[in-house]
């Protein structure tokens, strides 16, 4: 899953430079009007692009990170609960 959002992102990447490049051009397209909008979009589209791409590998980072403590902190946990169902209740009194 992690490779095929990464590959997506990236292949979305290029084809908005594409874009871009083209709408950059010094030959005027027909939409000339609303060049500088279109421009605007595709750059703020590149930029999600590339946070996405981040936000991905930042998190199967933190994910892999997890799963490798995962035993120390199982183990921390039974021993709190052991020492927790040792200790006598309190009275709200």
């Amino acid at each position: 899953m992690y490779s095929f959002t990464i590959s997506l992102e990236a292949d979305a990447g290029c084809g908005l430079a594409g874009v871009l490049r083209a709408l950059e051009a010094p030959r005027a397209p027909p939409l000339a009007p609303h060049k500088h909008a279109l421009i605007e979009l595709v750059k703020g589209n590149m930029q999600r692009s590339r946070i996405v791409c981040e936000g991905v590998a930042e998190a199967r980072a933190d994910v892999l990170r997890v799963f490798t403590h995962r035993a120390a902190v199982a183990e921390l946990l039974a021993r709190r609960a052991d020492r927790r169902a040792l200790r006598p209740p309190r009275s709200h009194s």
